[in-house]
């Protein structure tokens, strides 16, 4: 599984998530399962969410200063890199699998 960590310029928690994570030397993947962890949500989300983060063996990161919303293509991009990897993505502090099915975080309530 391929993992993607995505911080824009309105994702204040996954910037924070970046800088924990190295100021405690702790990998990015195990920053993002502490968040899971500690998310609101059914435990059946989160275990799934934790079985794709501790199934990951690659992981790209992206920085842009773009705003995602605005621009289709970098979203279109990720998607079909998602698709291709059966991977995951962690942006807006949620977790969307390939073929988007948003596993956990506020993207998922948004969803329904």
């Amino acid at each position: 599984m391929v993992g993607y960590g995505i911080s824009g310029a309105n994702q204040g928690r996954n910037r924070s998530l970046q800088c924990h994570a190295e100021r405690r030397g702790v990998s990015a993947l195990g920053a993002i399962s502490t968040y899971v962890a500690s998310l609101d949500e059914d435990d059946a989300s989160k275990e799934a969410a934790t079985r794709a983060i501790a199934a990951t063996g690659l992981v790209l990161g992206l920085e842009t200063q773009l705003e995602f919303e605005g621009n289709d293509e970098i979203g279109e991009l990720l998607e079909k890199i998602n698709d291709h990897y059966k991977g995951f993505i962690f942006m807006f502090d949620s977790l969307v699998l390939h073929g988007n099915e948003v596993l956990v975080g506020p993207l998922k309530a948004a969803a329904t």
